[in-house]
């Protein structure tokens, strides 16, 4: 099993039949009596114990790798057609903060859409850098915030030179995607750094069915780093990711690797890195390309089912720009819907009690599935039972009504009005609690968010909107802190 250097280290560790005088503490077993049977009633086997290491003779480390970690990450890369991977145990949320610390200096300007991840926003705190924020083009139809424009990256550089680099989500939690391309140009045109939070588009780079990945840029435009989440679509265990850095890159591998050795933890997870190391043999081999065609084609035929439903209405590509690589603008694999009477929170909400669908998240407008290889004919099947089922306890006259499926009014607090950098509201001393109708006009001293899909309603250092206050109140969000002053 040369192809998986991780896996094949723990099996030959295995081998060696030692007496486990060191951590973890469990020592390959389960936990005695009563609390045995529930370990194994959750799976925590005696086999899956066993493979419960961390860095032990003959089994590499993570934070200065020599050895089948260096191998696996070596594979992973060349896979990719980058320069260098670096693998990830605390998912693509350390990725990311890792790269922001690798990438630019306290006090430098990065270019912030609003819709990005909490995990971003985490990352600015970390690093300490200004955050000049951007507004993302908002999809009325479907109630969505989606990518950022290049001509809204263009426009920033003009009005804020001092920005060091830009942050893309791509794609977004529903599976929009972005102009990478045409950001990329901009990028290495005026000089900046380009860090991608590819978190759900660890596929891309495997079929041309999805969105062209920022592994796939020519070397000329690069993208600086590239952060990726295969526990999300690529089938390794949560909290495990890779951190790309593509040929052409700006940052230092040392430097990266630096600034994961800070934020990692040095008892990694043997179970987390194996699973990446399988994910990453997996993904290159001929047995995923045959189960990711039978994936697409099964999604192509629920797609026809679905749109043959009155009250349901899909997002796919066909309401989307192709993008400049002439790829589409969306991972189709991903399913959000809007129904046209009920609330994406009730319709999930209904399908998930009633039929037994789970759902990946859900708005008031509309809900999101997502499809995966694993997923067998029955499984799409039973999704396509269920939301005809909706349909058929549904009211034809009020589908029929002028107002289903209208546009949905954009939030008005996407453009904050900030009055403190998101670091020094975090590490602002004088801090109090107060309810929602004391809030308004104050300084918050906290991120809020609802996860999934993780994008901040608040942060830190911005001043507290009425449009603030309604969304916080959906979250159930009772009191918050605020900057006294």
């Amino acid at each position: 099993m040369q192809n998986t250097p991780v896996v094949s280290a723990l099996l030959n560790y295995k081998t060696l039949n030692r007496r486990r005088f060191h951590v973890p503490a469990h020592a390959g077993l389960p936990l005695g009596n009563h609390f045995q049977a529930l370990s194994q009633q959750l799976g925590f086997s005696s086999a899956l114990l066993d493979v419960d290491l961390t860095e032990l003779d003959g089994l590499d480390v993570l934070s200065i790798p020599e050895g089948c970690i260096a191998e696996s990450q070596a594979l992973t890369a060349e896979r990719y057609g980058v320069a260098h991977t670096f693998y990830s145990i605390n998912g693509t949320s350390g990725g990311l903060h890792a790269c922001l610390l690798a990438s630019f200096q306290p006090d430098d300007a990065v270019l912030t859409p609003r819709n990005a991840h909490r995990s971003i926003i985490a990352g600015l705190v970390l690093a300490g850098l200004n955050p000049v924020w951007c507004e993302p083009i908002w999809y009325a139809d479907w109630g969505l915030w989606g990518d950022v424009s290049p001509a809204t990256v263009e426009q920033a550089f003009k009005q804020n030179p001092n920005i060091k680099g830009v942050i893309i989500t791509h794609p977004t939690y529903e599976g929009l995607a972005t102009d990478l391309e045409t950001i990329a140009k901009l990028c290495k045109t005026h000089n900046k750094r380009l860090i991608v939070d590819e978190a759900h588009g660890a596929l891309f780079a495997w079929h041309k069915a999805f969105p062209q990945s920022a592994c796939e840029l020519p070397e000329a435009i690069s993208a600086d780093a590239i952060v990726q989440s295969p526990h999300k679509t690529g089938g390794s265990l949560t909290q495990s990711a890779w951190v790309h850095l593509p040929k052409g890159s700006a940052i230092s591998p040392q430097r990266l690797q630096q600034a994961l050795n800070h934020l990692q933890t040095t008892s990694p997870s043997y179970l987390l890195l194996a699973s990446l190391d399988l994910a990453s043999a997996w993904l290159a081999s001929v047995d995923f390309q045959q189960a990711l065609q039978r994936q697409l084609l099964r999604v192509q035929r629920l797609e026809r089912q679905l749109q043959a439903v009155p009250s349901v209405r899909l997002l796919r590509k066909t309401h989307l720009p192709v993008l400049a690589c002439g790829r589409p603008a969306l991972d189709e694999t991903r399913f959000y819907l809007r129904h046209a009477t009920l609330s994406g929170e009730t319709v999930a909400e209904i399908l998930e009690t009633e039929r037994g669908l789970s759902y990946e998240s859900c708005n008031p407008y509309g809900a999101l599935y997502l499809t995966s290889f694993q997923h067998g004919e029955a499984d799409f099947q039973a999704f396509a039972d269920g939301f005809t089922w909706v349909d058929e306890q549904s009211v034809i006259e009020e589908i029929q009504h002028e107002k289903a499926f209208e546009p949905v009014k954009q939030a008005s607090f996407m453009m904050p009005e900030v009055a403190l950098s998101p670091r020094n509201a975090f590490f602002h001393e004088d801090v109090e609690t107060v309810t929602l109708a004391e809030a308004q006009g104050r300084i918050s001293a906290e991120t809020i968010v609802r996860c999934p899909p993780g994008i901040p309603v608040l942060l830190p250092g911005e001043r507290i909107q009425p449009s603030h206050l309604s969304l916080l109140g959906q979250t159930g969000t009772q009191a918050i802190q605020v900057i006294v002053g």
